[in-house]
């Protein structure tokens, strides 16, 4: 019984210890560019270090995304569900926000991969 402890007490200290180093990764590594998808295509690439409002009009639907503080959230939608509004604001490498209706991702990125996926593309 003492041994089942033990393990999964270390087990659980192994888990932590794996999240507290992806946590210190995801904050050295903070996004630098906004990228926006409609549908697949790249519709633009924005500085996060400038605050700035874009709308996002497509055949889908409309957007308004804002850039602030280094900061991105959807201010407002044309979508029934509001899940893109009412989603955090982003700022680090790979998070995302996404409006399912409208066929937009927004995506964070850092230098370094912005680099590598224009290389690519």
């Amino acid at each position: 019984m003492k041994k089942n402890i033990i393990t999964n007490l270390i087990i659980i200290l192994i888990f932590l210890f794996i999240a507290f180093i992806f946590f210190l990764l995801n904050k050295r590594n903070p996004g630098e560019k906004v990228y926006v998808y409609v549908d697949g295509e790249c519709k633009g690439v924005y500085s996060l270090s400038e605050d700035r409002e874009v709308d996002i009009k497509s055949l889908y639907g409309h957007n308004v995304m804002v850039i602030k503080n280094g900061f991105v959230n959807v201010k407002s939608s044309d979508c029934k569900n509001q899940i893109c509004v009412n989603h955090k604001k982003i700022s680090k490498n790979n998070e995302q926000i996404i409006c399912i209706p409208n066929k937009l991702v927004i995506v964070i990125k850092s230098k370094k991969e912005a680099e590598v996926d224009d290389v690519a593309g």
